[in-house]
């Protein structure tokens, strides 16, 4: 497996198929891997706030959920919308 660079990290999750179907058809529709799909999901979700997912998200240490309104990603908004428009663009194939 190739190197990642010291800011990124992998992730990898299982879901229900029935989800998964619906990212890799949106994600094809943009020409994404499911990957792609996934992290600019993320991506939103975090500049939007990191928003608790259920119940107990929301009941958090005050200070948790403190450091999480923060958004650590801010600083780095800009190359992550960067990053996130550089996958719309055309994959470049060799010619045979």
């Amino acid at each position: 497996m190739g190197k990642i660079g010291k800011d990124r990290a992998y992730i990898s999750a299982s879901a229900p198929k029935a989800l998964v179907d619906v990212i890799d058809t949106r994600a094809t529709s943009l020409g994404w891997s499911r990957a792609q799909y996934t992290i600019a999901i993320l991506m939103q979700w975090m500049h939007e706030g990191a928003k608790p997912v259920s119940r107990v998200d929301e009941t958090m240490a005050p200070e948790v959920m403190a450091a999480l309104s923060r958004r650590p990603a801010d600083e780095n908004w800009t190359k992550m919308m960067e990053a996130i428009a550089s996958l719309s663009k055309p994959k470049h194939t060799k010619s045979a």
